[in-house]
């Protein structure tokens, strides 16, 4: 992180006068004192040296100016007094009012602050008092925050003012003030008593400092500092002040922990964990960008910010919780990302103090699915998932249930809850986040919610209380809260990342057709005679494109070549008994069947999780793999617009488009009925479900010719246009032979 500017000659806007005045401060200072308070922007670290944003910003300023800033510890009374006497040079723990710049020379804002209010621990709560009297707060003498919180609360307390940090302290021991109003970085001053907390004041109040000097031979400096504020500086500054803020909060860590603690992180430098692959937002694996997140991870970063612990996942995003609850017990892991405490697991684990994230028991169910009432559970099919907490609560509650069903994982569950093998799912209502925010699966509700909440806190081997209480005094340094927060308000939108990886094939594929098609024009206008080499190029390309689609989905390539075979039998059954000729007489046969190879070319634009799934798809990925149909004919209509072929491309995008279609208007993509359908799609139509039929999938095993005649006529005249189906279930046998 380097600075904007690295010496006072380069900052813009420095004059002449201002660098000479700051040649002869070089002469005559061997340094500057800079006084500070004890702080959590200033501090003594674990080395006995200062640490902290003062330190970063003395340095900073020491290198421009060529001068040394040396940051001295002085008492609030003592830096006011200081920088009258002329002892102190410089300091950056005042606020710039238009007051104070009568008497000091001071920049704009160097460094921001939130006010905090410190009380002792276990105290009566600050909102309760003040349904008793009026609050009684004190205050640091001569400061502006009285000031500001006096325009906030209307002066609906009372005041009172002390001259330091240690009379703050015996005045909430004594108990005459109920909190001490600061500064956010007055917090540390309280760390050494151990029995103060500090919490941000609400409504938020927001106060800035500014470098100052009372000293009139110190004022090109403070000019030349604002004009590196005017110029960029202060993200720089802000930079460093969340780096001191980073180093406040280790050193804090640090000086909490006992010897014990100091000496397990010293021997066990890496952590064995385990997680879970399916409780979003806590722990989650995601398939799309195939990696392991969710709230606990983002916990787990601070922590090895805080600690300089390794952690190290010890099961992959296939394994059950079951499997996972047994490594922690046996002592395979010394953590889990999240356990709940049930009375079953109360002496085998033990828990973090702090809660990550509270949540409610609910059973979900599809949202068409009506409200059911409690005494209606008793006899619903519910879904539970072995080894979870949920499980262990439903049995509770429910021994006498009969009609439950014990999955693996929760996206066995949702799998059952899907196809209609149960009605509900024993869950949480953050478990709907799942469905709803990350798998953008609309059509889920949580049906009942339990007034039953429980607590998500991290879990560890019943033999790691060290572990377990460097983790907690390390929680209480992190905003866990504000991280959680985050996530339950995340949804994710993978639309973009879809086309995006679509992109390359569509990209390719149209590129290399372009490319064929190019040199079919060349040639064929370089000779117009040469009929016959323009029809086998016409081929070529139309075999390029089927082997892009095979090389996305080899079963799919083989059904290409099948159903070519299959529409030519058809078509010349067709026209030997001479049926719907008013439409037949127009078509180009040979162009036809040629073009019939791209009625799946939509499908090199469908995600390979989708395209090769081994079992049944979801509702949504039904959904989206639906579109091959509308991406084929956007392919083709692209490439004929860059070509003059048009005749056998116009066959090519019937097949495309419409081949799902069905005789009762129930198809996709447009829902055509009857004849409105292409004659061509509906020939389509019948020879692609035959062929799926016989032929091995990832999902299912090939039905024989038999049973997929038996369903072909089944469809007759909902699915199929019924002329056509008789023709098929006449020459069947034909079909069973050319396969």
């Amino acid at each position: 992180m380097a600075p904007i500017y690295t010496s006072f000659r380069d900052v813009p806007g420095v004059t002449q006068e201002e660098i000479e005045a700051i040649e002869e401060l070089k002469k005559q200072n061997a340094s500057f004192v800079y006084g500070i308070l004890f702080s959590t922007e200033s501090f003594y670290d674990q080395n006995g040296e200062i640490n902290g944003f003062t330190a970063l910003f003395c340095d900073w300023l020491s290198k421009l100016f060529e001068i040394p800033f040396k940051p001295k510890f002085y008492k609030w009374d003592e830096i006011l007094s200081g920088l009258e006497t002329g002892e102190i040079d410089f300091t950056g723990e005042l606020t710039a009012i238009d007051e104070r710049r009568k008497t000091y020379i001071m920049t704009n804002a160097i460094a921001g602050r939130s006010l905090k209010y410190m009380r002792i621990a276990g105290s009566m709560p600050i909102a309760y008092i003040a349904e008793l009297r009026p609050l009684r707060y004190g205050f640091l003498y001569g400061t502006t925050t009285i000031d500001d919180v006096s325009k906030q609360y209307e002066n609906n307390f009372e005041a009172f003012l002390v001259d330091n940090y240690a009379e703050a302290y015996n005045m909430l021991k004594s108990g005459k003030i109920d909190a001490f109003i600061d500064e956010s970085s007055g917090e540390a001053a309280f760390d050494i008593y151990g029995d103060v907390v500090a919490e941000d004041l609400f409504p938020l109040i927001y106060g800035t400092v500014s470098l100052t000097t009372k000293k009139q031979k110190n004022e090109p400096i403070i000019s030349v500092v604002q004009k590196t504020l005017k110029n960029g500086s202060l993200q720089y500054l802000t930079k460093l002040y969340n780096l001191g803020m980073y180093e406040y909060r280790k050193h804090k860590l640090f000086m909490s922990l006992t010897e014990k603690e100091k000496a397990y992180m010293q021997k066990n430098p890496v952590v064995k964990f385990v997680a879970e692959h399916d409780n979003y937002p806590i722990s989650f694996y995601n398939a799309y960008d195939k990696e392991f997140q969710g709230i606990f991870y983002d916990v787990l970063k601070e922590i090895e910010m805080l600690t300089g612990l390794g952690f190290e996942l010890q099961n992959d995003n296939n394994t059950d919780w079951a499997v996972i609850l047994k490594m922690l017990e046996d002592g395979k892991a010394s953590m889990v990302s999240e356990l709940i405490l049930t009375p079953q697991r109360k002496g085998n684990f033990l828990w973090s103090q702090t809660t990550i994230l509270t949540d409610y028991y609910a059973l979900l169910s599809k949202s068409e699915l009506r409200n059911i009432n409690m005494n209606e559970i008793l006899y619903m099919r519910i879904g539970l998932v072995d080894g979870y907490a949920q499980t262990e609560l439903f049995n509770h509650w429910f021994p006498d249930h009969m009609y439950t069903i014990v999955y693996g994982n929760f996206d066995q569950a949702f799998a059952a809850l899907e196809s209609g093998e149960i009605d509900m799912v024993m869950s949480s209502q953050n478990q709907l986040n799942v469905q709803t925010n990350f798998r953008e699966m609309p059509g889920y509700k949580a049906n009942v919610v339990f007034d039953y909440p429980f607590e998500s806190k991290f879990g560890f081997n019943k033999e790691e209380d060290i572990l377990g209480s460097i983790i907690d005094k390390t929680l209480r340094l992190i905003d866990a809260k504000g991280i959680s927060n985050q996530w339950i308000r995340k949804t994710f939108d993978y639309r973009k990342k879809l086309a995006q990886s679509r992109l390359p094939w569509l990209i390719g594929a149209i590129a290399l057709l372009l490319l064929v098609i190019a040199l079919v024009l060349v040639m064929f206008y370089r000779n117009r005679k040469a009929g016959r080499r323009r029809v086998a190029l016409q081929n070529t390309i139309l075999e390029t494109m089927a082997e892009l689609v095979e090389y996305r989905d080899h079963e799919t390539g083989g059904h290409i070549e099948r159903t070519s075979k299959y529409l030519k039998i058809l078509i010349d059954e067709l026209l030997l008994r001479g049926l719907y000729r008013d439409q037949t007489l127009s078509w180009n046969i040979n162009q036809m069947i040629l073009s019939a190879q791209l009625h799946d070319v939509g499908k090199i634009a469908i995600d390979d999780s989708i395209l090769n799934k081994p079992g049944k798809l979801t509702e949504a990925e039904f959904e989206k793999m639906k579109k091959h149909t509308t991406f084929g004919y956007e392919i083709i209509e692209r490439i004929q617009m860059k070509s003059n072929e048009k005749e056998f491309l116009d066959y090519a995008k019937i097949f495309t488009l419409y081949h799902h279609e069905k005789w009762n208007g129930k198809g996709y993509p447009h829902g055509l009925k009857g004849e409105t359908i292409p004659l061509a799609a509906r020939l389509m139509a019948i020879i692609d479900v035959y062929d799926a039929l016989i032929s091995k999938r990832p999902y299912k095993e090939p039905f024989t010719h038999e049973e997929a005649i038996k369903i072909i006529t089944e469809g007759r005249g909902t699915q199929f246009d019924p002329v056509l189906t008789d023709l098929f279930l006449s020459i069947a046998e034909r079909f069973r032979v050319s396969g």
